[in-house]
């Protein structure tokens, strides 16, 4: 067989690695400030009680592996003309980042704070949308392998970790030199919303 014949893989750039790694950065960051942020947010600013607040966040742990399971099976069993990954990263990426943004910035859209069942429905409505679509992430790791050759995705998982690194870096000075003052005068005035926690969450 002559070697025109024999189809090969071109090697894929440098940055078309870097594009798809990069949005470990963001998923570290929301993920981890979720964690970090919204118990101490809820119970030390807006005075929701702790079980309240802990059944909201089992509900949604309880979902991120449901999402997991059925993002991960649909995207599997399905084709569509964009492909079997992009449909849900479509839709479910930004859906992410707009249930982030509700989650920590309730005062956005509720009208009374101190309304502690609606506060209580509140997160767990946002919690269990946003921890569902953080389950983006399965569809998102399988394309890897649709776009990338074997020999070559060590390399892109390694460019994940780094973003994943640099993410979860970024989220530990922005909780210690942000946050703690945030909670603070969340707890001092519920109904308005921080200045810099807004400016940090909507950037995010």
């Amino acid at each position: 067989m002559s070697d025109t014949n024999v189809l090969l893989r071109t090697e894929s750039k440098k940055g078309k690695k870097i594009i798809f790694g990069f949005p470990r950065l963001g998923t570290s960051l929301v993920l981890g400030i979720e964690g970090f942020a919204l118990f101490t947010l809820y119970y030390t600013g807006y005075n929701l009680d702790s079980f309240s607040i802990g059944l909201a966040l089992a509900m949604g742990y309880l979902s991120i592996a449901a999402g997991q399971f059925l993002l991960g099976w649909l995207s599997d069993g399905k084709y569509t003309k964009i492909g079997r990954r992009k449909p849900y990263l479509i839709i479910f990426g930004p859906l992410l980042g707009i249930s982030f943004i509700f989650l920590l910035l309730p005062a956005l859209v509720l009208p009374d704070m101190s309304d502690q069942t609606g506060l209580f429905l509140w997160l767990l409505i946002w919690d269990v949308i946003f921890r569902f679509c953080y389950a983006v992430t399965t569809p998102y790791q399988a394309w890897m392998a649709e776009i990338f050759p074997a020999s070559e995705r060590p390399e892109v998982s390694q460019v994940q970790n780094t973003f994943n690194f640099v993410g979860n870096g970024l989220m530990a000075l922005t909780t210690l030199l942000v946050f703690t003052d945030v909670f603070d005068k969340v707890a001092a005035n519920p109904d308005i919303i921080p200045i810099e926690f807004l400016i940090i969450v909507l950037a995010f």
